[in-house]
């Protein structure tokens, strides 16, 4: 058994221990916790600041070439698209060129091998009808009223189409989107959407929207970016598109129209990362990426621009400066909430002080001070008896009986070698179970010296001479009664009774001495530490 003043005192270190760890680990959780989210949230609201008119107009502006495409594939469908009757196609075409800034030229081709295109320019439109049978085309120029300005026939063995825009082309598919490519008739890079089908005679016709890349993605030029910031275009491949005035990427190398570049050829070390990041993520989409080039941190965000058909993504890149302003204004939230439950930790450590105080002030103290014996005895004496504290009538004297006894002696003796077992305690003799002073008149010795003598001998008898250094001895008159008390402290040794030529153990268990067994004295033995307990002479 441990003392009950060790067992508190050790409790309140370990819950001291216990809520400091507790809360700064909570603290620091929270903070770094609470930071990093707020950090993604605060970056997630930066780039949809930037972003969110754009993607909603790419997304508008893709939807109505959708839109478009399925309105001729449905005239198609139902016959209305014969190149036979081109003057037809002039008229439907013509102003729907015309209204739509995006598209630059509308192209039909029959499997048949005849083909019909009309192009955009400027305010004029250039129409061309080329028959495979008579190897021959004819070219129109028309206003935007549909008058024919010029009209002329030529000879041309090949179709002068592009076919990039056929690779993967399915009928009846609702449409595909092709490119970027560069087009040689419009000299620039081109996005192409078809569709095709197959008319009652077997026909297999195909029709397509070119549109200018760089019109397509004129909005990105109007965002507003900070140094170091970039945006940009790419396909699911993980492929730019450098659009010349964005981002200052470098000059064209290859042909002096041609803008159109894999990101590994832009010499833009923060884009490359980007998209090198994007990648190792497994091109997700959903997140804030994180990366750093040289110490410097940056955040990445990738959209795809139509999410019912995932062809083309938005890129940007974001650096720490650009958002390090916003983070420290809120970062003071989180210190602040931090430092709460730091206070709380501290408040509750205090509680626990104040609790484990008032328990160790509530465990009776049974200590006798050398210049104060009467007063402390008579403390002692208005206590009830406990773990650390017993009382007894006489030394030997049998109050029954109204003789001396060897059972009286025996009932001190065992309390004495039960509290160098346990923690200490003192017996008071000359005290009756109720608290009064009864005395030690009725033992009959000669003096205070024979009793104590004979206390010490009997002790030493019983229990071991080696013991009496563990016991102090006071002697006061109160209220005209003889009192001695033994102040026991705990022993480093176990405390045996020699008894009957058997002994005997005994520990302080609440306000009476237990007698253990062999096994119970074994395992107090092994649990009560005794070699731990120092020793004060």
């Amino acid at each position: 058994m441990k003392s009950e003043r060790g067992e508190i005192q050790k409790k309140k270190t370990l819950y001291l221990i216990f809520i400091s760890i507790l809360s700064i680990s909570a603290a620091f959780i929270i903070y770094f916790t609470a930071a990093s989210k707020m950090r993604d949230r605060i970056v997630d609201e930066y780039i949809k600041t930037k972003t969110q008119n754009l993607t909603k107009e790419f997304t508008g502006r893709m939807q109505r070439l959708e839109n478009t495409i399925r309105l001729f594939a449905k005239w198609g469908q139902n016959g209305l698209i014969n190149l036979e009757d081109t003057a037809s196609f002039e008229r439907a075409f013509i102003p729907i060129l015309s209204g739509a800034k995006s598209i630059y030229g509308i192209t039909i081709i029959e499997n048949t091998g005849n083909e019909y295109e009309i192009v955009k320019n400027d305010s004029l439109f250039l129409s061309t009808f080329y028959f495979r049978k008579k190897k021959s085309s004819l070219k129109k120029i028309i206003d935007k009223q549909g008058k024919v300005i010029t009209n002329y026939k030529i000879n041309q063995t090949a179709s002068v189409s592009e076919k990039y825009w056929l690779k993967e082309n399915k009928i009846d598919s609702d449409f595909i989107w092709q490119g970027p490519y560069v087009s040689d008739i419009f000299k620039e890079e081109v996005i192409s959407i078809s569709s095709s089908w197959m008319n009652k005679d077997s026909t297999v016709v195909h029709i397509a929207i070119h549109v200018l890349l760089k019109d397509i993605f004129s909005a990105f030029a109007r965002v507003d970016l900070s140094d170091n910031e970039y945006l940009f275009l790419l396909n699911s491949y993980g492929d730019v598109y450098d659009i010349p005035g964005i981002n200052n990427f470098v000059e064209h190398q290859y042909t002096t129209y041609s803008s159109l570049k894999p990101y590994y050829w832009i010499k833009v070390p923060e884009v490359s990362k980007a998209i090198e990041t994007w990648i190792n993520y497994q091109k997700d989409t959903t997140k804030t990426l994180e990366f750093k080039i040289k110490g410097k941190n940056y955040w990445t965000k990738f959209v795809f621009l139509n999410n019912s058909k995932p062809y083309y993504l938005m890129g940007i890149v974001v650096s720490a400066q650009s958002i390090n302003s916003k983070i420290g204004e809120n970062n003071i939230q989180i210190i602040l909430l931090s430092t709460v439950i730091l206070l709380a930790g501290a408040l509750l450590m205090v509680l626990v002080i104040i609790r484990s105080n008032r328990q160790l002030r509530e465990i009776q103290k049974t200590e006798i001070r050398k210049n104060f014996v009467r007063e402390d005895i008579k403390k002692l004496a208005a206590l009830p008896e406990s773990k650390t504290l017993e009382f007894k009538s006489t030394i030997r004297h049998n109050l029954h009986t109204g003789k001396n006894d060897k059972a009286i002696e025996f009932a001190w003796i065992k309390g004495i070698a039960a509290f160098l077992n346990t923690e200490g305690g003192v017996v008071l003799i000359g005290v009756n179970d109720a608290g009064d002073f009864t005395g030690i008149e009725k033992d009959a010795f000669e003096n205070e010296d024979k009793a104590i003598l004979h206390i010490k001998n009997l002790i030493s008898k019983n229990i071991g001479v080696e013991f009496m250094k563990f016991i102090t001895m006071f002697t006061a008159e109160i209220d005209g009664k003889n009192v001695i008390a033994l102040v026991c402290k705990q022993s480093t040794k176990p405390a045996y009774i020699k008894n009957n030529g058997e002994e005997q153990f005994y520990v302080r268990v609440g306000p009476s001495s237990t007698k253990l067994t062999i096994t119970q004295t074994v395992e107090h033995i092994f649990t009560h530490g005794y070699k731990r307990i120092v020793t004060v002479n």
